[in-house]
Order: structure tokens, then C-alpha cells, then sequence
């Protein structure tokens, strides 16, 4: 590559105010048609998009903005993909859709993944309100965790469909979706080594929302607000290398919030965790739900989210084998055959049928944690 190649690659990570397509093209040295072309092929994540101002609208509205009719349905052709007027303010969200709003926040139709000959995830149809608390269970490998990045738009799907608020976004790349107001955490943490805790923060409120900070001063002051919030203000100027598995899972959660989400994606936050530390965590948890944002957890650790889950969708190797509220589940013999094989089943009377469906609640550390 050449040096000055090189150097226009870097120009592009510094973070600039708003950046036109013409600058953008310029400095990779192509014409904005070449650029645009890039941009609806989904080359160069981030090409003309990125929004500001206080009505929130997408600088310029410009054709890069645009997902096509194919993308997005006839319904939505020719709409500007535009940030909501609504969204939830970093912290504490307060005015997001209330627990048991009728409106669906997220559907899934008929999803499904593949890796070559594998199907990781088969056909999976659900909906989460708006403001509920939604858990995704199942044993590891089960496809939970695939699910999610499906949703965060890291793994493309191999059919189906999925809405986030009347808008399809399996279509989108993961930047956009995120400034939709998804945000996740994710199983494995990936801190940003080398910054504090606070400039971890920073990142998510500068450059994760549409609706974040124009520059890293209010950025920081945003990770301030996010940190005591959370209860790591003391830890705010502490390289991230120093913290404790605890006060990093807490710190994976606080970049999510500076995000302003009204859909939390938690992957296995209290992996790791003991008990005194997942007690804080289901607590920061349950209050970022009371404010309305909508939390879809996985985990593993039934009797967590018992007393805070509202339902809770089963998945066994890819397909969905229950979904209902807590107990149901619990009780749901295709789900304790899933669990305890079989064998524990039928002791209990309760094999299920090959279409059997339903609900549980149940502990399952003897399957560790993994990917899943």
C-alpha cells in the first residue's frame, strides 16, 4: 500500500466534526460517485452518515443517508434513515416505551443462520415489547448468542426478516443499527486497552448514538454522568487493566448506556460473577429496565432473573423449543428434556412430543458457559 494511501486511512480515524462524502472521497482518492456506490455496498462502514445537530437529523440528508426499496420494503423506499425523535437520553432513560407496551420493539420472522453446513439458528419467530424484560435460555451451542449478533447485525442472516421499530434492520450494517438504539455487550470483555475507564465510556457516548456527543469533551462528561451512575465513578481515570472482572463487566454495561439505547442486548453479563457481584449487576440491570429500556439477557443463571424477567424464549440447537413467562417455562417438558436429558425427563413424566413447545426456569451451571 502506498504511503500516502496510508496516510488518508488514518486521516479517516480521527474523529472529525462532520466529514462530507466529497472529503470522504477525497482522501481515499476516489470520485463521491465511486464513494456512494461503496457506501450502498456496504465497503466502507460509515461513508456519509454519521448525524449531528440538535434536531438529530442526518447531516445533509444526503443519497449515502438512503437504504434502498429492496433493502427496506416498498414502505419504506426512499425514506432517509433518520435517528428517532424519542430516543432515550444517555442516563437515566426515562421516557422509552413502558414495561408491557403493547407495540412490539423488536420481531424476529423466520430467522435463520447457517455456517456452511451447520444451522446455528432455525427458523426463529418471536417478538419483545417495547420496555420488557426478555430472556433468551438454552443450553451451550443452542444459538443464543448467534441470535443476538444477528440482531447487532455482526452475522448476516440466511433468511428471515427482523424489525426494530417498524424498520427492518437485517439489511443494515452494524454502525447503523447501533445509532438506531441497539446496543449490546458482549460475553467475552474487549475493553479498549491502553484508555481509562472514563475514555472507554467516552467511545461509546462519542461515537455509538446518533444522538452522542459532537466532541470528546461532552463525550467525557457524558462517561462522568454514566460512571457515577453505575457506581464506578471512583474508578474513572483507572487504566482499564486494573479492574476487576466485576468492575469490568460493570464497565461493558456503562459503555452500552452511554450509548442511550432503548434495546439492551446483554450477553452473559454475569459470566465470572459472584454472587455479591451479580446481585449488583441484576440491580443496575433492573432499574435500566424500570426506566423503560427494553433488556433482552442471555443467561444462564435462572434463578437471577427469575423475579425480573417477563418471558423468556428457549433455544436448542438453533430452534426454538419454548417461549412463555417464567414458570411456564420451568415446567415445560421440552425444556427440562433439553436440560437434563431424556432420561430425567421421562422419571418425571414429561417427554416431550417432536413439536412440543413451552417454557422454563431452571439452573444449569453443571453446563458452564460458553458460546452459545
Amino acid at each position: 500500500m502506498k504511503q500516502a494511501t496510508v496516510t488518508n486511512l488514518f486521516a479517516l480515524l480521527i474523529p472529525p466534526p462532520v466529514r462530507t462524502d466529497a472529503e470522504i472521497a477525497s482522501l481515499l482518492g476516489v470520485s463521491p460517485v465511486t464513494l456512494r456506490s461503496w457506501s450502498a455496498r456496504r465497503v466502507l462502514p460509515g461513508a456519509g452518515e454519521r448525524g449531528s445537530g440538535a434536531a438529530g437529523e442526518w447531516e445533509g440528508g444526503r443519497q449515502g443517508d438512503r437504504v434502498t426499496a429492496a433493502e427496506l420494503g416498498q414502505a419504506d423506499a426512499g425514506r432517509p434513515l433518520q435517528p428517532s425523535r424519542d430516543a432515550s437520553p444517555a442516563l437515566p432513560p426515562s421516557h422509552s416505551p413502558a414495561r408491557g407496551s403493547s407495540d412490539p420493539i423488536l420481531a424476529a420472522a423466520g430467522v435463520s443462520c447457517r455456517f456452511g453446513g451447520l444451522v446455528a439458528v432455525n427458523q426463529v419467530d418471536f417478538a419483545v415489547q417495547g420496555g420488557e424484560f426478555f430472556v433468551l435460555l438454552g443450553p451451550n451451542g443452542g444459538g443464543k448468542t448467534t441470535l443476538m449478533n444477528l440482531i447487532s447485525g455482526l452475522t448476516p442472516l440466511a433468511s428471515g426478516r427482523l424489525i426494530f421499530h417498524d424498520r427492518r434492520i437485517d439489511v443494515l450494517p452494524p454502525h447503523r443499527i447501533a445509532r438506531l438504539g441497539i446496543a449490546r455487550t458482549f460475553q467475552v470483555m474487549r475493553p479498549f486497552q491502553g484508555l481509562t475507564a472514563r475514555e472507554n465510556v467516552a467511545v461509546g457516548a462519542r461515537f455509538g448514538s446518533v444522538d452522542g456527543a459532537d466532541h470528546m469533551a461532552a463525550a467525557l462528561a457524558k462517561a462522568d454522568e454514566v460512571l457515577d451512575w453505575i457506581g464506578l465513578g471512583d474508578q474513572a481515570f483507572r487504566d482499564v487493566a486494573g479492574l476487576t472482572t466485576g468492575e469490568r463487566k460493570k464497565l461493558e454495561l456503562a459503555r452500552a448506556l452511554a450509548m442511550a439505547p432503548r434495546l439492551l442486548l446483554l450477553d452473559e453479563v454475569m459470566a465470572g460473577l459472584n454472587s455479591r457481584e451479580i446481585g449488583e449487576v441484576m440491580e443496575l440491570i433492573r432499574r435500566v429496565n424500570e426506566r423503560g429500556v427494553t433488556v433482552v439477557l442471555i443467561e444462564h443463571l435462572m434463578k437471577a432473573v427469575m423475579g425480573l424477567c417477563s418471558r423468556i424464549l428457549v433455544l436448542h440447537h438453533g430452534a426454538h423449543i419454548a417461549l412463555g413467562r417464567p414458570q411456564e417455562v420451568a415446567n415445560d417438558p421440552a425444556v427440562i428434556e433439553a436440560y437434563l436429558g431424556q432420561r430425567y425427563a421421562a422419571s418425571r413424566g414429561q417427554v416431550s412430543t417432536p413439536t412440543g413447545r413451552g417454557f422454563p426456569d431452571f439452573p444449569s451451571p453443571a453446563h458452564g458457559r460458553g458460546s452459545g
